[in-house]
């Protein structure tokens, strides 16, 4: 349903969505959803992975945490392979890029720095 919502998102924008993620620090919202707060990092890989399968039209059953049903998508992002995906991080471990985001890093340094341009011009 994520990967369905931002590929909606970035085709009614034309194109300018940037998407934000973060591994979230709450251990309180961890236990209210009975989530081991210790997997999070594995966790996001993961849905970092189940995007970018979705959103390059393959389908995806399994991941290593959950068990998923086959889905597909009709609309599709409009960047290509995907829109940028900004990950927040507050440790080392966080900071580094994920493998699927490595060869993407340096052409989102344009996108890094309109959106910074945007943030530095709003009140």
């Amino acid at each position: 349903m994520l990967a369905r919502a931002l590929a909606s998102v970035d085709v009614v924008s034309t194109g300018r969505l940037t998407v934000g993620l973060g591994v979230g620090w709450s251990l309180d919202e961890y236990e209210a959803v009975g989530a081991p707060m210790q997997q999070r990092g594995r966790r996001l890989d993961e849905i970092l992975e189940l995007l970018n399968s979705l959103w390059s039209g393959r389908t995806q059953r399994v991941t290593g945490q959950e068990r998923i049903e086959p889905a597909s998508l009709t609309v599709r992002p409009v960047q290509h392979p995907r829109p940028p995906i900004l990950l927040a991080a507050y440790t080392l471990a966080g900071a580094r890029p994920h493998r699927s985001q490595r060869r993407r890093m340096a052409a989102d340094q344009p996108a890094v720095r309109r959106h910074r341009r945007r943030l530095d011009h709003h009140p």
